[in-house]
């Protein structure tokens, strides 16, 4: 073999290693963006998903809070209507009633109105009362 044709062949050879090189740096390369570009996406999703839990579970507790509106004011509609009657043996204790439902109401909008992560270790306080008597 002539010297022209073993150094065109060795030029050969390292191009061809040289491309061989690049090909693989650039699989390399773009398996690397492509998993930084899907590795982005879900915790784009997952960002996503967590405002959206969280903004649903703030419209749900606004909306347990004005219920609970609504049953303290019922509650005391009813307490003006049946609460009088003090000839039954067994009375429902109304004030009791609504007293518990103002305490729940209050832990329950200054958890929705707080900011910022807090952990709690325990439920919010249940007032130890009966609500009947009997006499």
């Amino acid at each position: 073999m002539s010297s022209i044709i073993k150094y065109k062949l060795l030029k050969t050879l390292k191009i061809t290693k040289e491309i061989k090189l690049f090909k693989a740096s650039l699989v390399t390369t773009f398996l690397a963006i492509s998993l930084s570009i899907s590795l982005l996406a879900s915790l784009t999703q997952s960002t996503y998903a967590q405002t959206m839990l969280a903004t649903s579970e703030h419209a749900d507790i606004n909306s347990l809070i004005k219920e609970l509106d609504y049953l303290i004011e019922f509650s005391s509609k009813m307490q003006a209507d049946y609460g009088k009657n003090r000839s039954s043996r067994v009375r429902f204790n109304y004030a009791a009633l609504i007293k518990q439902l103002k305490v729940t109401r209050a832990n329950t909008a200054a958890y929705f109105n707080e900011t910022g992560d807090s952990i709690r270790t325990s439920p919010p306080q249940v007032l130890d009362r009966d609500l009947y008597k009997i006499k």
